[in-house]
């Protein structure tokens, strides 16, 4: 039997599987190479993204953005537009961080009415000057969106953070590529792979505990990281180091050598 992680194998365990059924782990793969930390928004991909958010975006907060990205602080949660994502949450939490902060939400506009309930949510809000959803986000667009520039050079934004408040998964496959891509990740506790690399690192990830009053502690979180982007900066460093285990190559290849060791 192979499952995508040791979480989803404890699952099985508590079930009632058979003992006698071996088990092998194969998570989700990312491609390190595709997904991997840009250095200024100058670079010719960045520009293709920020040509694509032009359309979404207003022209006077894109031209500040171009001009002077230091003076803001990105988020970005870039999965599926799907009930389970939360999406909300990461958008209630933008009501307590400062005004130079921005979100992008990422999900094309679904027929179960998420897109819609988002779209007035953020207006309800008014929120519709620092939260975006940007919609189906072009694949070839995704790794720069999941990597953007972030440090403390002229053409790099001040911070740019991952978020999955994510209430089911089966690992986590855009919160593992935003790691690639160099950024720091605040997910839920229900996010496999978030949980697995802080089981290998307690300070590779922030992970928000459940509670009746989420959007308030994903705040705290952020704000935590914009206060200190050293701090921040570590995070991501360490959490791009563990992402490389994960790189389609390496994992294949370890694939093969427990399936020898299984039944060679």
């Amino acid at each position: 039997l192979v499952t995508t992680s040791a979480e989803i194998t404890t699952t099985f365990d508590k079930l009632g599987k058979s003992p006698n059924t071996p088990m092998i782990n194969f998570p989700p793969g990312t491609d390190v190479s595709f997904y991997s930390p840009r250095k200024s928004i100058n670079e010719p991909e960045m520009q293709k993204l920020f040509a694509f958010m032009r359309d979404i975006v207003p022209t006077d907060l894109m031209d500040r953005i171009a001009a002077d990205p230091q003076k803001f602080n990105v988020i970005v949660e870039a999965g599926r537009m799907d009930a389970t994502k939360r999406k909300q949450i990461p958008i209630e939490a933008m009501t307590e961080l400062p005004a130079n902060t921005l979100l992008f939400i990422t999900g094309k506009r679904d027929k179960q009415g998420i897109y819609d309930s988002l779209e007035k949510l953020i207006d309800n809000h008014g929120l519709d000057d620092r939260v975006f959803l940007l919609g189906m986000v072009p694949d070839e667009l995704m790794g720069p969106l999941m990597s953007l520039p972030q440090g403390t050079n002229s053409d790099q934004f001040h911070l740019a953070i991952a978020v999955s408040a994510s209430r089911m998964e089966g690992w986590g496959m855009a919160a593992m590529d935003m790691t690639a891509g160099g950024m720091p990740l605040v997910a839920s506790p229900l996010v496999p792979y978030a949980t697995h690399i802080k089981g290998q690192d307690d300070s590779a990830v922030i992970i928000v505990p459940l509670s009746d009053n989420e959007p308030a502690d994903y705040a705290k979180s952020f704000k935590q990281l914009i206060d200190d982007p050293k701090r921040a900066r570590t995070i991501a460093k360490k959490g791009h180091e563990l992402v490389q285990a994960f790189d389609w190559r390496a994992l294949v290849k370890k694939f093969a050598d427990d399936l020898e060791k299984m039944f060679g």
